[in-house]
C-alpha cells in the first residue's frame, strides 16, 4: 500500500512539473493573441476586460474608455513606456508608429501569460464654439456700421482656432490559462491608465 502510495505521489509531482514547465516556456503566436482589441470575441470564461468606446464595438464593454487631448500616435509612445517599465512585460506584435500593440505580462509565481491588446484612434476635433457676443455672419453692430463700408473692406478676420488633437483607447486584456482571473485583468488595465490620465479631457 505504501508503495503505491509512493508511486501516485510521485506521478502527480511529475505531471505538475511538467504543466508547470510547459506553462512557462508557452510560446506567444501573434496570429493568435495580436487581436484587435475592439472586434476579439469576448472570452468564455470570466478571465478578461475590455475597455472601449461602447458606440465603436458590439464586443461587451466593461469600462468606457476615455477621451484624450492628444493625437494616437503620442498616446502609444506614453503609454508603451510605461507598460514596458512593468515588471514580466514583453511586446508580442505591433508598435507604437502603428499606435497598436499587443503584450504579454506574466504571473509572478507561476509564470502564467495574460495578454494585453491596445490600440489607440484618433477622433475627429470638436469644432470651437462660437462666441455669442460676436454679430452673427453677414451682420455688422451699431458700430461697424458708422465706420462704413471702405473700412469694412479692410478690416482684419480673426485668425481661425486650431481645434485640438483627440483619440481615444481601446483595451482588451485576457488569461490564457485558468476559469476565473480574480480581479487580475482589471486590476492591470485600470493601473496602466492611470499613466494616460494627465491628457484626459
Amino acid at each position: 500500500m505504501r508503495v503505491m502510495f509512493l508511486i501516485i505521489l510521485f506521478g502527480m509531482l511529475g505531471i505538475a512539473g511538467f504543466l508547470i514547465f510547459s506553462v512557462r516556456t508557452v510560446t506567444h503566436d501573434p496570429n493568435v493573441w495580436h487581436v484587435e482589441p475592439l472586434q476579439a470575441p469576448a472570452s468564455a470564461t470570466p478571465n478578461d476586460y475590455r475597455v472601449a468606446l461602447t458606440e465603436f464595438t458590439d464586443q461587451p464593454v466593461n469600462m468606457p474608455a476615455p477621451i484624450y487631448e492628444a493625437d494616437a500616435r503620442t498616446l502609444a509612445q506614453a503609454f508603451d513606456l510605461f507598460v514596458m517599465a512593468q515588471p514580466r512585460v514583453d511586446r508580442v506584435a505591433g508598435s507604437v508608429e502603428e499606435a497598436w500593440i499587443t503584450y504579454v505580462q506574466r504571473t509572478e509565481t507561476l509564470q502564467m501569460p495574460d495578454y494585453i491588446s491596445v490600440r489607440f484612434y484618433d477622433l475627429e476635433p470638436v469644432a470651437p464654439e462660437a462666441d455669442p457676443a460676436a454679430p452673427a455672419e453677414g451682420t455688422q453692430s451699431d458700430e461697424g456700421a458708422a465706420e462704413g463700408e471702405a473700412g469694412a473692406e479692410t478690416a482684419e478676420q480673426p485668425a481661425p482656432v486650431a481645434a485640438p488633437d483627440r483619440a481615444t483607447i481601446a483595451i482588451y486584456s485576457r488569461s490564457r490559462f485558468g476559469y476565473g482571473d480574480m480581479g487580475v485583468n482589471e486590476a492591470r488595465v485600470t493601473s496602466w491608465l492611470q499613466s494616460l490620465a494627465s491628457f484626459e479631457e
